[in-house]
């Protein structure tokens, strides 16, 4: 029985041994780095935003005013990123809607004044200006602090869809319907946008971020053309926006 006790202890020596030696010639186990980041991802995002729609007239240089919309808005984004090493480069989107409005007076037009509108428009009229929605795409990159926290910087084309529309209701009871000419007007701004943020992954598969950008949609002009042209709005708005995606 003595004998059995050594033979198996002699054994699992050999076997500890043998186990020990191949550990070390394989080396330390390295772990890699979980990558976060590469891969697309889709999210909703809401924020805060504020700007100004600088009115010029076309017709008179007495024209001049601005309507300064401010709001509440939500929204859905996604894109596709690639990590090289600390770095990630990517393209992304995101489409908004929400309450951004805001009014103001803008004096303009003077020979309208004199034809259909009572003196009024001359006089200064109170407009009120909404973003319907706006969409941007573009590209982004960034600099990762440590594997899953990443600064980064985006730009690329802004669109907005913006309506103006006259809320004097002197003017809106004296104009002719007959010729023509109601004053509430759509335009479709493009121009675009850069910002930055910082965005977090809670895991592989859920990030959360907050961003900032400034976009500056041109300029476009409102009014019916060989009528009542009322001018050109230039608009720029920042939007502040925090936001949630899941990766895929």
């Amino acid at each position: 029985m003595r004998h059995g006790h050594v033979l198996t202890f002699a054994v699992a020596l050999m076997v500890s041994g043998t186990a020990n030696a191949e550990d070390e010639a394989r080396g330390p186990v390295t772990l890699l780095p979980v990558d976060y980041w590469t891969g697309g991802y889709v999210g909703i995002h809401g924020g805060f935003g504020f700007g100004t729609g600088d009115f010029s007239d076309q017709k008179v240089p007495t024209g001049f005013g601005s309507i300064d919309p401010d709001g509440f808005d939500i929204g859905i984004f996604g894109g596709y990123d690639r990590k090289f090493d600390n770095f990630v480069l990517g393209v992304s989107a995101s489409a908004n809607i929400g309450n951004v409005d805001g009014s103001g007076s803008l004096q303009s037009i003077d020979w309208c004044s004199q034809l259909i509108c009572g003196g009024a428009i001359g006089n200064s009229d109170i407009w009120d200006l909404s973003i319907d929605y706006s969409i941007n795409a573009g590209a982004r990159g960034g600099v990762l602090v440590n594997d899953r926290t990443l600064l980064y910087a985006t730009g690329g084309v802004a669109v907005a869809r913006v309506n103006l529309k006259n809320t004097n209701a002197v003017i809106i009871g004296t104009y002719n319907p007959d010729l023509g000419a109601p004053l509430d007007f759509d335009r479709t701004h493009v121009g675009y946008y850069v910002g930055g943020g910082a965005e977090y992954a809670l895991s592989k598969r859920f990030r959360v971020r907050g961003e900032f950008t400034y976009s500056d949609y041109g300029s476009e002009t409102y009014g019916n053309p060989g009528f009542i042209p009322v001018g050109e709005i230039d608009l720029e708005m920042f939007n502040t926006r925090v936001g949630i995606s899941v990766s895929f």
